[in-house]
């Protein structure tokens, strides 16, 4: 799997989560701190 697929993947899987209530690395919520949560959980944050 190349990295554009596995970072694909793993946004879908977060997605599923998130529909079903069942966020992991976050709140649920749409709001700039819960984002700014998952950011800094994802590694996308640096």
């Amino acid at each position: 799997m190349n990295q554009q697929q596995d970072e694909r993947t793993r946004i879908r899987e977060a997605m599923d989560r998130l529909l079903a209530g069942k966020a992991t690395a976050s709140n649920g919520s749409f709001t700039a701190a819960a984002l700014t949560a998952w950011l800094s959980t994802s590694g996308t944050l640096t």
